[in-house]
């Protein structure tokens, strides 16, 4: 970017550097989170919400990131690894969160959010969903750069709240299963039960 006296990052593949222009050559990045999340030299910085950025595709300054491509970009075993240092984040206070809230119409229908930042990787998000009843619900992440409020990506949001769900309950096992369990019993229903 400009002023950045930092060498060129060599990428490989399409990637979304700040902006969200697709390059696929190597290219110098701003510091800060696109430098973060292509630097050869920091890999453990890669976060669940960086996998997915690199999944989308650019709709005009910000990219959308469908369903399919989460499933893709986010299979559970590295789900559960970025869910369980979502968690130590939340602890130490690196990361915020706030809880639930809703907002209830007549007719039944609910709108649900969320939300949530990181201070170390420069992310603002919240999830939006809206529910009826014999209707169904939709569910989308906005991701916004810290930095400079732009809006990075729409998320379609129905797979990763499984794979999410699914991974806290991956943590919670990894660090509270005896170590010689072999068998393991299941209580939940619904599509979320089945991550």
């Amino acid at each position: 970017g400009a002023g950045d006296d930092r060498p060129p990052v060599q990428c490989r593949g399409p990637i979304v550097p700040h902006r969200a222009q697709y390059h696929s050559s190597p290219l110098p990045l701003r510091p800060g989170l696109s430098w973060r999340v292509w630097s050869p030299i920091h890999p453990a910085r890669i976060s669940l919400t960086d996998t997915l950025l690199r999944a989308g595709r650019k709709v005009s300054d910000m990219i959308h990131i469908s369903e399919e491509q989460v499933r893709e970009a986010l299979p559970m075993a590295a789900a559960i690894d970025l869910v369980e240092e979502a968690f130590r984040r939340l602890d130490d206070g690196r990361g915020v969160n706030h809880p639930r809230r809703r907002v209830t119409l007549d007719n039944g229908a609910w709108l649900h959010y969320m939300a949530a930042g990181d201070n170390e990787a420069g992310y603002l998000a919240a999830k939006v969903y809206a529910t009826r009843p014999r209707v169904g619900a939709r569910f989308v992440v906005l991701l916004f750069d810290a930095e400079t409020t732009e809006l990075l990506a729409t998320i379609d949001a129905n797979a990763l709240g499984r794979i999410r769900t699914g991974a806290a309950t991956g943590v919670a096992t990894r660090h509270m299963a005896r170590k010689d369990a072999r068998r393991l019993g299941m209580i939940g229903c619904g599509f979320q039960a089945e991550t």
